[in-house]
């Protein structure tokens, strides 16, 4: 677990503000095919899947906290960000702790390794 999992959404979002963004050179999806995250031609179940493995590259990337709080502050309503899929983003509130949000969702997930 990194250090910021154990901000609040709101303290997460704190930390995005400088918008150069340096925190996604830290991604672990920086180098990977961004459609595995942000699919555009597929649905129902197949885009299910398709979320399943993209999660799976989130779980332990170290800037998780951060791409979860550009995801909520930029309003993004598709792909999967911090490793949770725009349902799973809906309704959460800048008081819970992050590593409460990942916890609930990670638990829920299958945590295979690729």
């Amino acid at each position: 677990m990194t250090t910021n999992e154990y901000l609040t959404l709101y303290e997460a979002k704190e930390l995005i503000k400088d918008k150069t963004y340096e925190w996604k050179q830290d991604a672990s999806c920086l180098n990977l095919d961004s459609t595995i995250f942000l699919p555009s031609d597929i649905r129902g179940r197949s885009i299910s899947q398709n979320y399943q493995i993209a999660k799976q590259y989130c779980y332990e990337c170290p800037v998780r906290t951060e791409c979860l709080a550009y995801a909520l502050v930029q309003k993004l309503d598709l792909g999967v960000f911090g490793g949770l899929t725009p349902q799973e983003r809906k309704g959460l509130h800048n008081k819970l702790p992050v590593r409460d949000i990942f916890k609930k969702k990670d638990s829920n997930n299958d945590k295979r390794k690729i």
